[in-house]
């Protein structure tokens, strides 16, 4: 974040979805200075401007970092319940009055000297550098427990940032299995009960055999293909949804083996399903990569890979699907990561949708492989 000077927008309250632990709301803390708080639209502020009206005396750390925790609280409560941020930062107000004494003192550490930022939880402190906290660079911590939470400041990403002046308002994850929980337990099916039509086109002509649902959210693919005559074995990080597979299999009069485990860690055994298939897995390329590749080492001699996802195009060029462009991938951000694996097909695919307004296209991606030995 250090090194978009240019335009450093300062929506910290909106960057990522997940949720590690619920946001507790922080009351709305009296302005420390003279001046009445200036209203400020948090999703338009740059990085320039807040410095300047620092520098000014126009705007305080303390009255910023207040801005953003409502924000926060708002966005994650009262409004549309993204979760995005994880953990809140006990000592964010305190840290930004200190922030406010060092710049009234003179002592301002760099250009960023008591702005808000939210670190990302995925990242492994130790190996992170100055400029890259913020990013996918650092290498992924296998949990979404934060690595990062202030009562350990010894952190190295943490500590670096310090010293540049940006104090921490909270951290944040891309996944977690409680948003996805809270989701599956709002109504009886969060997605329809039929298969997706990708894996009954796909899977058009091909031997029953084992299958290894990954991401199988509450089961429907999996059922679908154990009624199709497969051995369904389904995983995902939601323990509600797989209760819900398990329930929704048993009305079915069918049988699946279910497991809850978080595909970023999970590894299934090598070479032993006929079919392996992930659907709409939402995760950042430095997660995606090693799901995929261990995924493909799965499949059996003869076996077929299939992945279908929201395609990056469809941010901008498609309807619906996740709004942030980090999980969000093409085929050729997948191909390279199927090892041993030949590949069938790997392209991006039109997807109707029924709309109120009438049929929209959503933009996928469809990456189909097979192990020939």
């Amino acid at each position: 974040m250090f090194r978009t000077r240019p335009r450093r927008l300062l929506t910290a309250a909106a960057v990522s979805v997940g949720l590690v632990l619920p946001i507790a709301v922080v009351p709305s803390a009296m302005t420390a200075g003279h001046h009445k708080a200036p209203i400020l639209n948090l999703e338009t502020l740059t990085g320039l401007q807040a410095e300047k009206m620092m520098e000014e005396g126009k705007l305080t750390s303390v009255e910023l970092i207040q801005m953003f925790l409502d924000r926060i609280a708002a966005l994650n409560k009262s409004g549309p319940g993204l979760n995005a941020v994880t953990q809140i930062n006990p000592d964010a107000l305190k840290e930004a009055a200190l922030a406010d004494k060092e710049r009234a003192d003179g002592k301002v550490l760099g250009p960023a000297h008591g702005l808000p930022i939210l670190l990302k939880d995925i990242v492994d402190a130790p190996r992170c550098t100055p400029g890259s906290a913020t990013t996918s660079t650092c290498r992924s911590s296998g949990s979404s427990a934060s690595s990062l939470w202030p009562t350990r400041p010894a952190d190295t990403a943490l500590r670096l940032t310090r010293t540049v002046g940006p104090r921490l308002a909270g951290t944040v994850s891309h996944v977690n299995s409680d948003t996805w929980n809270a989701r599956y337990a709002e109504k009886e099916l969060v997605w329809t009960a039929q298969p997706n039509r990708f894996l009954v086109s796909e899977t058009d002509g091909l031997m029953s055999g084992s299958v290894l649902d990954l991401a199988c959210g509450e089961g429907r693919n999996a059922i679908w293909l154990t009624e199709q005559g497969w051995r369904a074995t389904g995983v995902d990080f939601a323990d509600i949804g797989i209760a819900k597979a398990r329930e929704f299999a048993a009305s079915r009069g069918v049988e699946c083996k279910w497991l809850v485990a978080d595909l970023t860690t999970y590894e299934p055994p090598k070479h032993e399903f006929d079919l392996v298939i992930l659907f709409y897995l939402q995760l950042p390329q430095h997660e995606l990569g090693p799901v995929v590749s261990r995924a493909a080492n799965a499949v059996a001699a003869g076996g077929t890979f299939l992945l279908v996802a929201h395609d990056s195009r469809n941010l901008t060029e498609g309807h619906g699907g996740p709004k942030d462009a980090s999980v969000l991938y093409t085929a050729e951000d997948v191909v390279p990561h199927l090892g041993e694996l030949t590949v069938e097909r790997a392209e991006s695919v039109i997807r109707p949708v029924e709309t109120d307004a009438g049929v929209r296209n959503a933009i996928d991606v469809i990456v189909r492989a097979k192990r020939t030995w």
